[in-house]
């Protein structure tokens, strides 16, 4: 067990971001709001910075024009992507992504994928939490697949990895 008090607690929470299938944006806010928010009141930042960086992220996760939307007025893929780029104003080195394609269509959940993807090209370390099957095969370079709480196997995602997953979405069981 790690234990940290004040600015060493600060520091440690500032390394991972969280992002959740139910995106978590809060709804009576703009999307630039939703990500300026965090790294304002959390972090301190000077408020040109966050801007600047909120402005960056919204044109990296395609949402320039949705700026001045609340969440009610955006698609699904959208939240997502807006969710993330919440996430990522805070500048994490490692974000954990619960079920990031739950409700999505294809399309939507092809967007999500090419993010993730981008992220750990960038030096993010990504961990999704996941049982959608396209999103596995789309972006994971490896699985722990977990069962009743313990880790029932761990595998890269090449040939052999390939086999035991889809054999698991399939219903045997892997």
């Amino acid at each position: 067990v790690l234990y940290a008090h004040g600015e060493q607690l600060r520091k440690a929470k500032s390394r991972f971001g969280l992002v959740f299938q139910s995106y978590n944006l809060f709804p009576h806010m703009s999307v630039l709001r939703n990500i300026m928010d965090a790294p304002l009141v959390v972090q301190h930042r000077p408020r040109a910075e966050v801007e600047e960086t909120a402005h960056a992220l919204i044109k990296k996760m395609g949402l320039v024009g949705n700026e001045n939307k609340v969440p009610c007025q955006l698609s699904g893929g959208q939240q997502q992507r807006a969710s993330i780029a919440r996430a990522l104003a805070m500048g994490p080195d490692i974000l954990f992504f619960d079920e990031p394609t739950s409700g999505l269509d294809y399309r939507h959940m092809k967007e999500v994928a090419a993010v993730l993807r981008q992220l750990s090209t960038e030096g993010v370390t990504v961990y999704v939490i996941t049982h959608d099957l396209e999103l596995l095969l789309d972006c994971c370079t490896d699985i722990i697949h977990f069962a009743q709480g313990n880790i029932a196997g761990q595998y890269p995602m090449d040939a052999g990895g390939l086999s035991r997953v889809c054999a698991y979405f399939m219903g045997s069981g892997a």
